[in-house]
C-alpha cells in the first residue's frame, strides 16, 4: 500500500524537496509501523531544510517528532492500536522522521500516550513542550526555587518559551519574558509572564560581565542574546540553552580579538 511522505533530496549542493507517494518497503528497518497523525514545526526542521546540515543522509523524510496509531509491532510491550508518540533517535535527521503518513522504527524509541491524552494533543505539545519542561527540570535540579528570584525566558513567543512560561509561572516563579514582538504582550501575560522586556535589550554584543538579575533563564535563542543572559545571572543561578534561533556566534573572530588584546597586555607590560 503506498502512502504520502515529504520526501529531501540531494543532488550535489542542491536539496530538495517533494510530496511523493512512497510503499511500505521504503520505510526503514524497525519492528514497529506507526499510521502517523501528527508531527509539528521546529527550527530543527528548518534547519533540516535549508543551510545548517541537518540531514545527515539522503533521501530523507523530515519532521523530528510525530504521534500516532500502531498499525504492526513485533515489540514486546507495543500492540496494535497503541497511540504513540516519538521524538530524538535521530528522526528527521538519520532515520526518516515525521512528515508522512507512516513511520517504521523501534520500539524502544517510542512512548505509550496515556489518557487522557489525545495524538492531537501530544503534538500540540510536541519536541517543544518536552523540551520546556526538561529545562523547568534542570532548573529545580540546580536549586532553583521561587524564591530566588525572577527567571528570564528568552523567545518568549515561540514554542518553547511559550510553554516555559507556563509551567514556570504555575509552578510559582515570577516569569521575565523577552521577546521582539511587543504587540504579543496580552498574550505572554496570560501565559503567566509577570513583566515583558524587548529582545533588543539582549540581542547585540554585550560586556562579558554585568549587573546581575536573573536566579536563572530558559534560553532557545543563544548567540549573543545567551551570553548576555549568563553575563547577567546571578552567582550560582541555572541557566538552560535549548536552540540557536539568533544563529552562531561569531567565535572566531572574538578568540581572535582576545588572542590581540592578550598580545596588547603582554607587550605593555
Amino acid at each position: 500500500m503506498t502512502f504520502k511522505a515529504l520526501l529531501a533530496t540531494k543532488d550535489g549542493d542542491k536539496l530538495s524537496t517533494n510530496v511523493v507517494e512512497l510503499e511500505d518497503k521504503d520505510l526503514m528497518p524497525g519492528n514497529v509501523t506507526v499510521t502517523v497523525d501528527y508531527s509539528t514545526v521546529n527550527y530543527k526542521d528548518a534547519g533540516a531544510l535549508g543551510d545548517y546540515d541537518v540531514i545527515k543522509q539522503f533521501p530523507l523524510i523530515p519532521g523530528i517528532d510525530f504521534a500516532g496509531t500502531v498499525e504492526a509491532s513485533s515489540y514486546p510491550g507495543i500492540t496494535i492500536g497503541d497511540r504513540v508518540v516519538a521524538n530524538g533517535w535521530g528522526l528527521g535527521q538519520t532515520h526518516h522522521g515525521g512528515y508522512a503518513q507512516k513511520a517504521r522504527l523501534n520500539g524502544d524509541w517510542l512512548v505509550k500516550i496515556p489518557e487522557p491524552f489525545s495524538t492531537k494533543d501530544a503534538m500540540a505539545i510536541g519536541t517543544a513542550g518536552y523540551t520546556a519542561m526538561l529545562s523547568v527540570l534542570a532548573l529545580e535540579h540546580g536549586g532553583i526555587t521561587p524564591e530566588r528570584g525572577d527567571i528570564l525566558v528568552t523567545g518568549a513567543n515561540g514554542g518553547v518559551g511559550s510553554l516555559a512560561i507556563a509551567l514556570l509561572s504555575n509552578l510559582g516563579y515570577r516569569v521575565v519574558a523577552s521577546t521582539g514582538r511587543p504587540e504579543e504582550a496580552d498574550y505572554l501575560r496570560e501565559l503567566g509572564a509577570a513583566e515583558i522586556i524587548d529582545r533588543r535589550t539582549l540581542s547585540e554584543p554585550g560586556e562579558p560581565v554585568a549587573a546581575e538579575r536573573w536566579a536563572g533563564a530558559v534560553d532557545s535563542v543563544g548567540s549573543h542574546t545567551l551570553a548576555n543572559v549568563l553575563a547577567q545571572t546571578r552567582y550560582r543561578g541555572v541557566v538552560t540553552a535549548c536552540g540557536i534561533a539568533q544563529g552562531h556566534l561569531a567565535l572566531k573572530k572574538t578568540r581572535a580579538e582576545s588572542r590581540r588584546r592578550t598580545a596588547g597586555l603582554t607587550e605593555r607590560r
